[in-house]
């Protein structure tokens, strides 16, 4: 967001004096959160399965990339306070990729590899709402919404693997995408004869720091 992305500029520079409201989901790529998710299927792969790497567990993110996780969260919220003074600040966390206890077809990881799922989400939607709170900024808890429509529900609105329908493998679903616009529609509901907000200015998920 904060860098170049391939040829793409830094996604800040959308950020001008009039923005008035950035939404942020970003920072699982700073802790590998998703890409472990598809580092642990490879042995569900027969060209994959006999790789040495497959037989070993991704390790879990080390303190040094919370650190900086969090430190670039802080540098997005400074920086767009600094581009557009008066835009309101909103942080989405990340729907949830797992069911609490029991897991499906859809989500194909031994219980070992889920509870490391889970213990790097859950810390990784702390960091996103200590930042959200002590920066000023709104939090939408997406994975708390989610609880009922993970993977394995009903109703998804998130993709497990494979991916099927509106997402790719772990990422959200159109309904994902809905019940969280939906949410942030709701929270940020103008007062009664208010004027409204301009446009609104959406930076979609990347690392922090590219």
């Amino acid at each position: 967001m904060l860098g170049k992305w391939d040829e793409l500029p830094p996604q800040i520079d959308a950020v001008t004096p009039d923005t008035r409201l950035v939404t942020v989901t970003i920072g699982a790529n700073d802790v590998r959160y998703v890409s472990d998710f598809f580092a642990g299927l490879c042995r569900l792969s027969p060209e994959t399965r006999a790789k040495p790497e497959c037989a070993v567990p991704p390790p879990l993110p080390d303190q040094a990339a919370w650190t900086a996780l969090e430190a670039n969260l802080r540098l997005i919220a400074a920086q767009v306070r600094t581009r557009a003074p008066a835009a309101r600040l909103v942080f989405v966390d990340y729907l949830a990729l797992l069911p609490r206890l029991v897991l499906c077809d859809r989500t194909p990881l031994t219980p070992a590899e889920a509870a490391d799922r889970r213990a790097v989400g859950d810390r990784l939607r702390e960091v996103i709402a200590r930042v959200a709170g002590q920066e000023g900024a709104l939090l939408i808890e997406a994975a708390r919404m989610s609880r009922s429509h993970t993977p394995c529900s009903v109703i998804p609105w998130a993709s497990g693997y494979p991916g099927f329908g509106t997402g790719p493998a772990w990422h959200p679903t159109a309904l994902g995408h809905a019940a969280i616009a939906d949410e942030i529609v709701r929270r940020l509901a103008p007062v009664p004869g208010a004027t409204p907000p301009p446009p609104v200015f959406i930076v979609t998920p990347r690392s922090p720091t590219r």
